[in-house]
């Protein structure tokens, strides 16, 4: 087994984390993206600067979402968002848990 530093071991992915206490609910963010992300859902991505641009969410992490905007993909952090809509339920995922 490899010996993760103590420096690097609070760098642990969403998964990592879920593996680590599979008991914890993950947050609404997290089933939101992730439900964006599985379904291939369109958004749209509302940045506080008033920009929006229509995307689909190809990964996230706790700081940055990773977006394709017509096949190109972009980082964009998500202190620079103010929010994100779908056209459809992206909700159903946490809906029943959080209810």
């Amino acid at each position: 087994m490899t010996h993760v530093p103590d420096s690097l071991s609070s760098r642990r992915t969403v998964s990592e984390r879920a593996l680590a206490d599979p008991f914890a609910a993950p947050s609404v963010q997290d089933a939101f993206l992730n439900t964006a992300r599985r379904d291939r859902a369109a958004v749209t991505v509302h940045l506080m600067t008033g920009v929006s641009f229509d995307a689909r969410i190809k990964g996230f992490d706790k700081y940055a979402v990773v977006v394709d905007v017509n096949g190109a993909e972009h980082l964009v952090f998500k202190h620079a968002i103010a929010f994100i809509e779908t056209a459809r339920a992206a909700t159903t995922a946490f809906t029943a848990s959080h209810s």
